[in-house]
C-alpha cells in the first residue's frame, strides 16, 4: 500500500509537471500545490526526527534512519517550489534541494543493504523514496522546459 501510494504521488507529480511544462494553469497549480503539501509533511516529520534525537532522551527516536527519507530540508520547498513554479522565479533553490531530498532518500534506500543498518522502515522508503523522485523530475522537467523556451524566444529576437 505504501509503495503504491508513493509510487502514484512520484508518477502524479511528474506528470502534472509534464503538463505545466507544457502550458496547463491547472496541473502549474496541481504540481504546486502537492509538491508543497508533500514538502511539508516530510519536512514537518524530519523537523520532529531531528528535534527529538537532538532536544530529547528519546531512545526510540536515537538515530532514526527515516530522516534519510523525510528531510528538514523539505522544509526549504515549502517556500521555494510556489515561488519557481507558480511565480517563474529562480529553479535554483527549488532544483538543489529537491535533488538533494532525492538523493538522500536513495541513500537511504541503498544503506539498508549493509548490516549496520538494520532499522526496518520499508513503509516509509515505499512511500518517500517515489515521491521524492517523482517531485525532483517534475522540477527538472520545468526547468529544462523553460530554459527550451527562454532560448527558443531568444532565438525568435
Amino acid at each position: 500500500g505504501y509503495l503504491l501510494l508513493g509510487a502514484g504521488l512520484g508518477v502524479a507529480l511528474a506528470l502534472l509537471a509534464r503538463a505545466a511544462a507544457r502550458g496547463s494553469r491547472a496541473a502549474t497549480t496541481g504540481f504546486a500545490t502537492v509538491g508543497t503539501l508533500w514538502s511539508l509533511l516530510a519536512g514537518f516529520a524530519g523537523l520532529v526526527m531531528v528535534l527529538t534525537w537532538t532536544a530529547t532522551d528519546h531512545t526510540f527516536m536515537y538515530r532514526n534512519e527515516n530522516l534519510l527519507q523525510l528531510s528538514p530540508l523539505s522544509l526549504i520547498l515549502v517556500v521555494a517550489l510556489p515561488r519557481y513554479v507558480l511565480r517563474g522565479r529562480s529553479a535554483g533553490t527549488a532544483w538543489v534541494v529537491t535533488v538533494a531530498a532525492a538523493v538522500l532518500a536513495a541513500l537511504g534506500f541503498a544503506l539498508q543493504l549493509l548490516p549496520q543498518f538494520y532499522q526496518v522502515n520499508g513503509e516509509i522508503i515505499a512511500l518517500a523514496l517515489p515521491t521524492q523522485l517523482g517531485l525532483a523530475t517534475g522540477v527538472w522537467l520545468l526547468r529544462h522546459e523553460r530554459v527550451a523556451l527562454g532560448e527558443t524566444m531568444r532565438r525568435a529576437a
